[in-house]
C-alpha cells in the first residue's frame, strides 16, 4: 500500500454506472461472495399502512392546527403584526390628541361644538383642527382623529 496502490479486496464493491447518450450501462455488476447468491430487500408487509397513517396523520394534525390550534401562516402574523402596531399607536397618541384639544384657548366652545357633530363626523372635525397631526408628520392619521374625538365627546367618569 506504500505505493500507492489498494488490494482489490479493500475496495467497495459497488457497480459502475456509464451514461451512453440516454442509456446508462452497466460496466461491473458486484460479484456474490464466496458462493452466496444475492438477497433482496423486502419491506415488511406493514410497511403500506404505517405509511398511509403517517400521511393521514400529517394531514389531520395540519387542519386540526389551522382551524383550531391557532397556527397561521408567516403571512398572516405579518398582517396581524401590523395591526396591532398601529392600534398600539392610535393608543397611545389619542390622549395626546385629545390634550392638545383640550388646551386651545376656546377649547368647551370646540368640545360643544364635537359633541353636536354626528359620530362619524367627529373625527373630521378633529382632523381640520390639526391637532391630530403629530410632531414630526405631516399628515394627520384618521384612525388617531377618531380615537380622539371619541375621548372628547365621551369623556370617561372616574370610578368611585
Amino acid at each position: 500500500m506504500t505505493d500507492g496502490h489498494v488490494p482489490p479486496a479493500l475496495l467497495p464493491n459497488f457497480p459502475v454506472l456509464s451514461i451512453a447518450g440516454t442509456a446508462i450501462l452497466r460496466l461491473l455488476a458486484p460479484l456474490p461472495l464466496g458462493g452466496q447468491e444475492r438477497i433482496s430487500m423486502q419491506f415488511p408487509t406493514n410497511t403500506k399502512p404505517m405509511l398511509w397513517g403517517a400521511v393521514i396523520g400529517a394531514a389531520a394534525c395540519m387542519i386540526i392546527g389551522f382551524s383550531w390550534g391557532g397556527w397561521v401562516t408567516g403571512g398572516t402574523a405579518r398582517k396581524d403584526a401590523a395591526a396591532a402596531a398601529h392600534d398600539a399607536i392610535v393608543v397611545a397618541l389619542a390622549p395626546i390628541c385629545a390634550d392638545r384639544f383640550r388646551t386651545q384657548g376656546d377649547a368647551p366652545a370646540k368640545i360643544a361644538e364635537l359633541a353636536k357633530a354626528s359620530s362619524w363626523e367627529r373625527g373630521n372635525v378633529v382632523e381640520k383642527s390639526g391637532y391630530a397631526t403629530m410632531p414630526g408628520s405631516k399628515s394627520t392619521d384618521s384612525d388617531v382623529a377618531r380615537a380622539c374625538a371619541e375621548m372628547l365627546a365621551n369623556p370617561p367618569t372616574p370610578k368611585t
